[in-house]
């Protein structure tokens, strides 16, 4: 697959999904939601894919050259705007959604999410003997991704794609990062990066 085209649409039924999924809302906030800020997703929807159409050809440079010309994954990708600030992502179809008035923007959601698909993909393909069967929501497999998108995300290069200043990552995850942020610029090889957080997590 060449590099994918991102595409960013409202989602009702998926807001439905989100709000059940999460305990975070009833049919009836979302219809009233939809009702009164149907013009603001849509603008969002707009704005989004303009600045991410003026920075993904650097994103995509980097990527592949970070994951030695590894070809996306066949998916949809697509951004779907949400009044939830959840921000789920879909491996099966590659799709996720961004809350419309996220702190980061919707350039770093969408990187974010991005890397996460062509990570994943990678991870299983290159190292199977580490994550070979491995859970993608929770246990060892979901922390060295959250770990590697966070450090490789603020890395110098990256930062210039998504503008966000503060380094985004889960508490639990806060010290293998700090451990970790140095080492990346000092790494060459992703696979062995890869193994390095593999390693630091299980020890």
């Amino acid at each position: 697959m060449e590099n994918p085209q991102v595409q960013f649409y409202t989602n009702h039924d998926l807001d439905l999904w989100t709000a059940k999924e999460f305990k975070i809302g009833t049919a009836d906030d979302i219809q009233e939601f939809y009702k009164s800020h149907i013009d603001d997703l849509e603008n969002f929807n707009k704005n989004s894919k303009e600045k991410w159409d003026k920075v993904s050809p650097l994103f995509f440079s980097v990527i592949s050259g970070l994951f030695h010309q590894n070809p996306w994954p066949i998916g949809e990708y697509i951004g779907y705007s949400s009044m939830f600030n959840c921000n789920p992502r879909f491996l099966n179809n590659k799709t996720f959604q961004i809350y419309y008035m996220h702190k980061a923007g919707s350039n770093y959601v969408t990187a974010h999410e991005l890397l996460h698909f062509i990570f994943y993909d990678y991870a299983i393909k290159k190292h199977a003997d580490l994550f070979g069967g491995k859970d993608t929501e929770s246990g060892i497999f979901w922390d060295v991704a959250e770990i590697f998108n966070s450090v490789v995300l603020h890395s110098p290069m990256f930062s210039k794609i998504h503008d966000a200043v503060e380094q985004i990552t889960y508490p639990e995850h806060k010290g293998f990062v700090q451990i970790l942020n140095s080492e990346y610029s000092q790494t060459s090889d992703i696979d062995e990066f890869i193994v390095r957080i593999n390693s630091l997590i299980k020890s």
